[in-house]
Parts: C-alpha cells; structure tokens; sequence
C-alpha cells in the first residue's frame, strides 16, 4: 500500500526500536506470559500459550527461559517464595 517492501519495513523497524519485529512480539508475549502466570499461577503451561499466541507449550517453555533467564515454573516459584 505505501509501496515500501517487508525486508525495508524490518529494517526500519529494528533501526529504530533496536531489535526485530519478530523478537519485539516475542518479547511482548513474554511480558503477558509473565503476568498471567503472576495472577493465575496455577495456570497450566499450555494455557498460558495459547493465551500469549506460542502454539507449543514446549517452544514457549524454551524461549521463556531464553529472555528471563529461567523457567516458567521457576519464576513463578521466585516470585510468589517472596
């Protein structure tokens, strides 16, 4: 529509936010992964991702621990232990 390509529009995008829009919505999921499992940490793993948009409870689990450094259940642990 604006005559501008993906490839430019991602490059843009990581220009001026400093990462991909790929990992931006990662990290955005994430985010919301962490807050539902500080408000319902009961929540079963695989609800939490079909909630936060991953597809795969494992793949969420994986890339969780990638950007906070430790497991869901461990966070979770971490942060109501307190």
């Amino acid at each position: 529509k604006f005559g501008y390509n993906e490839k430019y529009i991602a490059y843009l995008f990581k220009k001026e936010i400093g990462i991909s829009p790929s990992k931006y919505i990662v990290s955005v999921r994430i985010e919301a992964a962490k807050r539902l499992l500080l408000e319902q940490p009961t929540m079963l793993q695989k609800d939490v991702a079909q909630k936060v948009g991953f597809s795969d409870p494992l793949y969420i689990s994986r890339v969780f621990r990638d950007f906070v450094g430790m497991s869901p259940s461990r966070f979770v642990k971490s942060k109501t232990a307190k």
